[in-house]
């Protein structure tokens, strides 16, 4: 019935590990056998029927049909959800404790005002210092009249009595002087003031002009605030302090004074009529008056240095 290689090949499927498959691959080798004489050989037609069984055979019996379920999700959970309100109210405060808290706000806000009012007063003390850190000394002055020489010999001869009987004593003596005595004084307060007139020209040279313009600057401020008085810091006298510079307007001005439109016509009314003038020039128009005093500034600038 069947040959040595079929009923071997039956003898591995009923060797198997389930004998409940035997019929089913028996059968399988029963059709294989009956086509073998269409087969090109008979040994590879039992071939192909027997080797995909088997190979079948041990991938069902090798690989199980997998159970897992598919993983579940996790759900996470969000941190940062916010929690609902617990309608706790804020404790109303007392009349007491709202005093307190009143009277704390008052305190706070008078120290501040005081803390802002001692930086302007720190403020101003510095501003004072620096002015008159740029106030200039000129040297001291030998006396340069005849009476001051008589007075200050006066004073020199006669240490611990006052000034002002000094100084009367002073001008009765030189109304009784004789005409050699006079000229004697006459004589030394013109030598102090050809001293003095050097010592100032050699002390003149040796500042820069910017540094007498700050200084005078300075005495004016200070004159103005009321803490220098006005005959002791005088103005310092340079010749060599340059004019400020013009503005475009002012030279607008005097081109238009020296033309001679304005005679008879008070300076109040000139002013409004040459401010209209000017205001009503076209921007061409105005170009040189502009370029006039962007030179001014330069030559102001070059001779203060």
């Amino acid at each position: 019935m069947f040959s040595a290689i079929g009923r071997a090949a039956i003898g591995r499927i009923a060797g198997g590990r389930s004998t409940a498959r035997v019929p089913r691959q028996i059968q399988r080798v029963q059709v294989a056998q009956s086509g073998r004489n269409g087969l090109q050989s008979d040994f590879q037609g039992r071939a192909l029927v027997i080797l995909p069984s088997s190979r079948l055979y041990s991938a069902s019996a090798t690989e199980p049909a997998s159970t897992d379920k598919p993983a579940k999700k996790r759900a996470t959970k969000n941190k940062f959800v916010k929690k609902p309100a617990t309608g706790k109210k804020l404790k109303e405060l007392t009349e007491k404790q709202r005093e307190k808290k009143d009277a704390a706000a008052v305190r706070l806000k008078l120290q501040q005002q005081k803390t802002k009012e001692k930086k302007v007063v720190e403020d101003g003390k510095t501003k004072i210092r620096e002015l008159k850190a740029k106030v200039l000394t000129p040297p001291k002055r030998l006396p340069a009249t005849a009476w001051t020489v008589l007075h200050v010999e006066s004073v020199l001869q006669s240490p611990g009595v006052p000034l002002g009987e000094l100084a009367k004593d002073a001008s009765a003596r030189y109304k009784t002087l004789d005409a050699s005595t006079r000229e004697h004084y006459n004589q030394k307060a013109n030598a102090n003031k050809a001293t003095n007139d050097a010592s100032y020209e050699a002390w003149l040279a040796s500042l820069s002009p910017q540094q007498i313009y700050d200084s005078n600057h300075a005495q004016q401020r200070l004159k103005q605030l009321g803490l220098i008085r006005a005959r002791k810091h005088l103005q310092i006298d340079d010749p060599r302090i340059p004019k400020r510079p013009l503005s475009s307007y002012i030279f607008f001005v005097k081109e238009r004074y020296t033309s001679g439109d304005f005679k008879g016509i008070s300076p109040v009314e000139t002013t409004k009529i040459l401010a209209q003038e000017y205001k009503a020039l076209s921007e061409s128009e105005k170009k040189q008056y502009e370029t006039q005093s962007v030179a001014d500034r330069e030559r102001y600038s070059k001779e203060m240095t």
